[in-house]
């Protein structure tokens, strides 16, 4: 038997909230959850946009990365996590960059309820929503997709975090191509719509790209490792900034995580964020 006397800890320090749903988008009724430092009269850091993959099609409200996304709220971050709107019902893209960008929007309004510098958002995607993260990343304030809601705000981002997203839509797997391609594309043309939603092809010289760091597993069969590394290659030769981290044998999602790789993650953000 033992017996311990602690201190309390009235500031709530180390401890995080994961508030209810709610709705980020009235329009197109999307929603969100938020997970912050327990206190919100602490001054939180930063704020971390999180968008799960999902195929493009609607991602899961409660992510797979549900524990990592606490540990940045544990690290003082507000940490928001979204749905956005399924290809598969008729909503081709830019559907979902146009709610991504929503969300940017919408997360920058509530800073001051949030209490973090609305100069400081920074993303992080996986799979197809690491796809919309680098776009959004790439297109800061672009006519093509801002919206009403919230439309006096900035959806620009300080930094993003890319896992294994596709960069490059037309060297991706002929049956991906094939079963996104008509669905995503709509009326329009489907190669310029791959060309469009590919930030290999849109990035050059006059992109105002923030940092990025890229994630991407060796023997990924669905989002093939030639796309970060095409994606890796431009950035460099451009002079943006950016870093890679190579999964060695690493599949899509399951093995390409490890302590090691969120350990980077946490020090990207902290980096460019801090």
């Amino acid at each position: 038997m033992s017996f311990v006397s602690l201190k309390n800890n009235p500031d709530l320090k180390g401890i995080v909230t994961a508030h209810k749903s709610f709705i980020y988008s009235e329009r197109h009724q999307l929603e969100a959850i938020l997970i912050s430092p327990a206190n919100f009269n602490n001054t939180n850091k930063a704020a971390i946009l999180f968008v799960q993959g999902s195929g493009f099609k609607g991602p899961l409200l409660h992510p797979t990365k549900i524990h990592h996304l606490s540990m940045l709220a544990k690290a003082g971050y507000v940490v928001m996590s979204i749905t956005h709107r399924d290809y598969r019902e008729g909503h081709p893209f830019p559907a979902y960059l146009e709610d991504v960008k929503c969300a940017v929007r919408y997360l920058r309004s509530h800073a001051e309820e949030f209490n973090f510098n609305p100069d400081k958002i920074g993303m992080f995607g996986t799979s197809s929503g690491a796809n919309a993260t680098m776009l959004t990343a790439m297109t800061a304030n672009d006519p093509r997709y801002k919206t009403e809601e919230y439309a006096e705000y900035s959806d620009h981002v300080a930094c993003a975090v890319q896992a294994f997203g596709p960069t490059f839509m037309e060297k991706m797997p002929d049956h991906l191509k094939e079963e996104l391609g008509k669905p995503l594309a709509g009326l329009r043309d489907e190669i310029e719509v791959m060309r469009e939603m590919s930030p290999y092809c849109i990035l050059n010289e006059k992109t105002q790209m923030p940092p990025l760091l890229m994630i991407q597993g060796s023997a990924d069969p669905t989002v093939p490792y030639e796309q970060a590394e095409l994606m890796y290659e431009k950035m460099t030769a451009l002079g943006k900034e950016v870093d890679f981290i190579r999964v060695e044998g690493a599949v899509h999602e399951r093995d390409c995580w490890s302590e090691e790789v969120y350990a980077r993650i946490h020090a990207f953000f902290d980096k460019h964020l801090l």
